[in-house]
């Protein structure tokens, strides 16, 4: 072999060798950040999940499903909403264009049998299931403005203000937060679970927001009337990422090292994660977004989460991601002569003329219904700033302030 030959040859082999070290510099990088193992499922244990649409309780918990029957425990799913509202299946899969009210009301019905074929696979029974029936993309606006005196919530595609004759738990019940909480707690004080896994409050959709908002609502109110069960998070929309792309939720929080030790995962076999496939292919309905879905036939994580309790005299802080779930900013809360202080450090320094938000305050009192405390929320842009409660917006009131510039925000609003 000639000279010239030689060196060309040698260039090529170091070309593909290149790649490799690469990945495994990757592999060694990623295992020392590995997360803990969930804890084992028990006999003993009994299992609530709290799904917002029909098929969040196969993506996020399949794998769960199949461990906790195979060791014996029992398993409930309580879905918030039958997922009416999915536009994309009205249009793609029942090609409902025009008679989008009819549509709405068959996606619903399909949605539902498909969640009993997928859970039914991973060894669920139809009674282990219950379906609230609430309107689906309202669950969050329900819980910030439709209680008790407030109109009911009307849905924009099916015009129904409450549940029909053979929906949910309670027929005929009203669109208010009121109605969902106690169909909520129902379920719950029939089961009496020991642990419950519900959406996190950082995914971004609204109807998991809002399935998180009732969920720890209904365990503060049922306190006296049971024990306390163990909570887990899950995660199904990330933020900054398109549901047509591919998603592999067990790499995603490997990226943000500030979470280890709060998410645990759930490994799965082979002949689990192939099962859980099999489920996931019963959502036909939703297969515009086919690989997205499939990339849930993968190991489970899950947040295990503890009450954050705001006591007076002692501050509570936070860590604020944006809507791309990168870190933003550390948030501190405290409560002092009968005002909430909330004052936000950012990670970095922002543009003040660009910054926006909205700061929501939910009150509760053992003492006093859900109903009538008070839901205060503040709107800012930039420097500009706006008060409201109970869905009215207010003046200023006394002592209310609002500061931001490039390294932080503090605010300042009366209990």
């Amino acid at each position: 072999m000639d000279r010239n030959k030689r060196i060309k040859k040698e260039r090529i082999l170091t070309m593909k060798k290149l790649p490799i070290s690469l990945i495994l510099l990757l592999q060694i990088s990623i295992s020392v950040y590995a997360l803990d193992a969930l804890e084992e499922i028990k006999p003993e244990n009994t299992i609530l999940i709290v799904a917002p649409h029909p098929d969040d309780a196969v993506l996020a918990t399949g794998g769960l499903i199949e461990k906790a029957l195979k060791n014996k425990a029992r398993v409930k799913i309580v879905y918030i909403t039958s997922g009416k509202h999915n536009l994309a299946s009205l249009i793609l899969y029942k090609k409902f264009i025009l008679k989008r009210k009819k549509g709405a009301l068959d996606l619903g019905k399909i949605r539902k049998e498909e969640s009993k074929r997928a859970t039914h696979i991973l060894g669920l029974k139809e009674n282990d299931l219950f379906f609230l029936d609430y309107p689906d993309s309202g669950i969050l606006k329900i819980f910030e403005k439709h209680w008790k005196d407030a109109t009911p919530f009307k849905d924009s595609l099916t015009k129904a203000t409450r549940l029909a004759d053979s929906e949910g738990i309670s027929c005929h019940s009203l669109y208010k937060g009121g109605n969902i909480l106690k169909d909520l707690e129902k379920v719950i004080i029939d089961i009496k679970p020991d642990k419950i896994f519900v959406p996190s409050p950082r995914d971004k959709n609204r109807d998991h927001i809002g399935s998180y908002l009732f969920l720890r609502l209904a365990l503060f109110e049922l306190e006296s009337k049971m024990p306390e069960p163990h909570l887990y998070l899950y995660l199904v929309h990330r933020g900054g990422l398109s549901i047509l792309e591919r998603y592999r939720p067990k790499d995603y929080l490997l990226r943000e090292k500030d979470d280890f030790g709060r998410w645990k995962i759930l490994k799965l076999s082979e002949d689990e994660i192939s099962k859980k496939k099999d489920a996931i292919l019963e959502f036909k309905s939703q297969m515009y977004c086919k690989k997205f879905l499939l990339s849930f036939a993968n190991d489970e994580l899950f947040e295990e989460n503890g009450n954050l309790e705001l006591i007076k005299d002692k501050s509570l802080t936070l860590h604020l991601y944006n809507r791309r779930n990168k870190s933003l900013a550390n948030m501190t809360l405290s409560v002092k002569n009968g005002l909430v202080y909330v004052d936000i450090i950012f990670d970095e320094k922002i543009n003040a003329k660009h910054a926006k938000g909205t700061i929501y305050l939910f009150g509760y009192n053992k003492k006093r219904s859900f109903s009538n405390m008070p839901k205060t929320y503040l709107s800012f842009r930039a420097g500009e700033w706006n008060l409201y409660t109970q869905n009215k917006r207010i003046a200023k009131a006394k002592g209310a302030s609002f500061r931001i510039n490039q390294y932080s925000c503090k605010i300042r609003i009366p209990m």
